[in-house]
């Protein structure tokens, strides 16, 4: 096993709240890894198309390239190797059990050196959609796209946005107002990840009616200078929030009013908002309790 390889499925054990085995040492002798799935290579700077994605030094030159070469429910890893990839339409993510993950994650990390954005032919959509349950590691997206998100997971007719986990992404904004959309999106987490001044939303929750989100964890992100750090169009279900931090954002949770099903609980974390009663659009905290919205740990400044 190429030892990038093993580096980043070594990493896999170790990283996240959620979603992540936990390995033991394995006897002697037995490689955790063996039908795990196969491993293909993004290079944006060196790789080329021809190539087969199966090393690094034939690596594929473009995400989509690669995707194509999985196989649904195998586990099959992408690493995606330094570089800013400027795609001329959207990235589809629609092989299941798939993880994406950039190669230099661990120290010294930056998402910076692993941007998608697009190229300035492509501005009428997300750069990336996300249709099938998978795992996103230690990347960055920005779109030209001006109404909408820079990456959006959907489930809706032929779209599966389920069980979804984006870890340790960073999203800037460019031209768009929202960083992620999670569209109807079902038993998703949003771990660790930076969304940096976004007009509308560092994440906006949205549906369909018949899909609408839920089950969603939003755990440890950090929303810097966005207006609304997570907007919610639609009612959600059973969602919650858990140590996140809003800096700059005049409201931090903004459920427009719209109602939830089952429980949502906003945990710990921080914001700069002054008091409890501005955290959500509701007018104070008992409101929030009495739309079945619990907040408890945040912390406020004095």
């Amino acid at each position: 096993m190429p030892r990038m390889e093993q580096k980043l499925r070594d990493n896999f054990g170790l990283i996240g709240r959620k979603g992540f085995a936990r390995f033991t040492t394995p006897p002697a002798g037995v490689n955790p890894y063996d039908g795990i799935g196969e491993t293909f290579y993004v290079d944006p700077i060196n790789g080329d198309n021809t190539y087969d994605g199966e090393t690094p030094g034939r690596a594929k030159a473009n995400l989509q390239n690669a995707i194509d070469l999985c196989v649904a429910l195998r586990g099959d890893l992408i690493v995606r190797m330094p570089g800013s990839e400027k795609p001329t339409s959207a990235i589809t993510v629609n092989k299941a059990g798939v993880t994406i993950a950039a190669s230099g994650y661990g120290e010294h990390w930056n998402a910076d050196d692993f941007f998608t954005f697009p190229a300035a032919s492509y501005t009428t959509g997300p750069v990336i959609y996300v249709d099938q349950p998978c795992r996103i590691v230690g990347l960055g997206f920005e779109t030209r796209f001006t109404t909408g998100p820079a990456m959006k997971i959907r489930y809706d007719t032929g779209m599966v946005g389920y069980g979804v986990h984006i870890l340790n992404c960073k999203f800037e904004k460019w031209w768009s107002g929202i960083g992620l959309e999670l569209f109807g999106a079902s038993a998703c987490t949003i771990e660790g990840c930076r969304f940096n001044n976004f007009t509308t939303g560092g994440i906006q929750m949205s549906g369909s009616g018949v899909h609408n989100p839920n089950f969603v964890d939003i755990i440890d992100n950090r929303f810097m200078g966005c207006t609304q750090g997570v907007n919610i169009t639609t009612t959600v279900m059973n969602t919650n929030f858990f140590g996140n931090h809003f800096m700059g954002s005049t409201i931090p949770i903004d459920f427009n009013g719209n109602g939830v099903t089952g429980v949502c609980t906003i945990q710990g974390g921080s914001t700069q908002v002054a008091g409890g009663d501005d955290f959500t659009d509701y007018a104070n905290v008992a409101a929030a309790k009495a739309a079945d919205i619990f907040m408890c740990g945040i912390d406020f400044p004095t």
